[in-house]
């Protein structure tokens, strides 16, 4: 069944603004999902319906709205999960899954943004065994019923 899981090593500085994500590590790779040399994005290697799965940990800050979206084509959010919180200086974990049908070709990426001036980072924390950040995960589940 294809699908892969991938993260980043490093932190990624996001501004006010819709920032997309990429990737530098792989968990696993199957049947093509995954390729480097486009690092911000998966792509349905086969029709299917998949379980798309982004989990991302910020920097502290005190208060601000942060998005988390899958974006499906570049013009389909199908997805966003929308936080507003005081942190206490203790950051944030956010994740937003959903299952979609897709078409073989299908490119999904996924991006967020925030409404704070400045910049501020999603960490890496892919040395945990509990929870590895960022991370984005696609999986074939079934054929499009």
């Amino acid at each position: 069944m294809p699908g892969a899981c991938v993260g980043r090593s490093t932190e990624q500085s996001v501004a006010n603004r819709w920032v997309t994500l990429t990737f530098n590590t792989v968990e696993y790779n199957v049947g093509g999902v995954w390729n480097a040399s486009h690092n911000d994005r998966l792509t349905a290697p086969v029709d299917g319906t998949y379980l798309i799965i982004v989990s991302v940990r910020w920097a502290a800050n005190a208060t601000e709205m942060r998005e988390l979206a899958i974006d499906v084509g570049g013009t389909d959010l199908v997805i966003v999960g929308t936080a507003a919180f005081s942190d206490g200086g203790l950051g944030l974990a956010q994740s937003v899954e959903r299952a979609v049908k897709l078409k073989a070709g299908a490119v999904v990426q996924t991006g967020t943004c925030r409404d704070s001036t400045g910049n501020l980072n999603i960490v890496s924390s892919l040395g945990s065994p509990y929870m590895k950040t960022p991370m984005f995960e696609m999986q074939w589940i079934h054929p499009i019923e």
